[in-house]
């Protein structure tokens, strides 16, 4: 099954868990886990557990005063580097709880870039 991400749902509507698909290596613990829309590829925010979805709404908090205090238009490149600082910004600042999320995206780039365009769209908006 292709797991790459490439269109992000913004809903509000919930999603019964048992048709969740959820991707987790043995190696990592499961409040790391991403939840995708069943049969696709596709992220929700509000369908990822608590500790997660609290990373990513810190993370677009960081995005904004990213492209707010360093650089207003930023390139594609420069976008990807501020998700990315306020996505592990955001993991660190939220103690213990989200140790294991703060870990995997510092060592599992496809974690990351699963996350990734969830966040991508508070530059755009």
């Amino acid at each position: 099954m292709d797991t790459t991400v490439n269109n992000v749902v913004p809903s509000e509507a919930p999603w019964p868990q048992e048709d969740v698909q959820t991707q987790s290596p043995s190696v990592w613990s499961a409040d790391t886990d991403i939840q995708f829309i069943p049969g696709t590829n596709r992220v929700i925010l509000t369908m990822q557990g608590t500790l997660l979805r609290s990373v990513i709404q810190d993370a677009f908090e960081n995005v904004r005063a990213s492209i707010l205090f360093e650089h207003v238009f930023p390139d594609v490149v420069l976008a990807l580097s501020f998700i990315r600082d306020a996505l592990i910004t955001a993991a660190r600042r939220c103690g213990p709880a989200t140790a294991s999320i703060y870990t995997r995206l510092l060592n599992d780039k496809d974690y990351l870039m699963k996350i990734v365009p969830l966040v991508s769209t508070t530059i755009h908006s």
